[in-house]
């Protein structure tokens, strides 16, 4: 992994201390990786951002999906900001509530498996999922979890680079057999 350290300059004394002990320098070859990664980020967000739209259209029309949140559906709260910002660029995350509770997502995340593995961590180049409830909000309480809007069965979705009627068809795939 790779990163960028920004600051002002009162930090920057801290940094020769910091990187001495995390080694905060990328090694040449992870670097020119990344130097030459870059030349196709912009196809990769493109496809991603597509993908993920047609994603949560498909999503957005099924009735055993209680709820979709993606910047690029027109009912979304803040379309009009995201529309202006992203330049038709909405990102590659899409967040679906299955009704229920935690046992439709676990059935989910089994049913998809092998199609749409499970990943705590998002951003792959492939599509994977997640469960909020159980990995990055675990820590918070069920009150808090449910004023940002995540519940047993919400699930996180980092839209991935292949083609979308194979993200699609497994994610209904999975869906169907999460009916339980």
């Amino acid at each position: 992994m790779l990163g960028l350290l920004c600051g002002g300059s009162a930090a920057w004394s801290r940094v020769a201390d910091m990187q001495s002990t995390w080694g905060f320098f990328g090694s040449p070859w992870d670097c020119w990786m990344a130097t030459r990664g870059l030349a196709t980020l912009h196809l990769r967000v493109e496809r991603a951002s597509a993908n993920a739209l047609a994603v949560a259209e498909m999503l957005s029309r099924r009735s055993d999906v209680v709820e979709v949140s993606y910047p690029g559906l027109p009912g979304h709260p803040d379309h009009p900001l995201a529309a202006k910002q992203f330049r038709g660029l909405f990102g590659n995350m899409v967040t679906f509530t299955l009704p229920g509770s935690t046992a439709a997502a676990r059935r989910l995340i089994t049913a998809a498996n092998n199609t749409i593995p499970f990943c705590p961590s998002l951003g792959e180049i492939s599509t994977t999922l997640s469960h909020p409830e159980s990995t990055s909000h675990r820590t918070i309480t069920a009150e808090a979890r449910a004023v940002l809007g995540i519940s047993g069965g919400t699930i996180r979705l980092s839209v991935g680079v292949e083609s979308a009627e194979a993200i699609i068809g497994a994610l209904e795939r999975a869906i169907d057999a999460a009916r339980g």
